[in-house]
């Protein structure tokens, strides 16, 4: 998995890939959010 610029999306990849734990989209950026840790987004997935 290879990506530029990391995204909620990415992160719930790879969270399921090392951790085994499902979360939706909205769940990793929640989690992400308490841990003090904030994606960047391109303007292309801000559109």
């Amino acid at each position: 998995m290879e990506f530029a610029l990391w995204n909620r999306a990415a992160g719930m990849q790879l969270i399921e890939r090392e951790c085994g734990i499902k979360l939706s989209v909205r769940g990793v950026g929640k989690l992400l959010q308490a841990l003090g840790i904030a994606f960047l987004f391109s303007a292309r997935s801000q559109s």
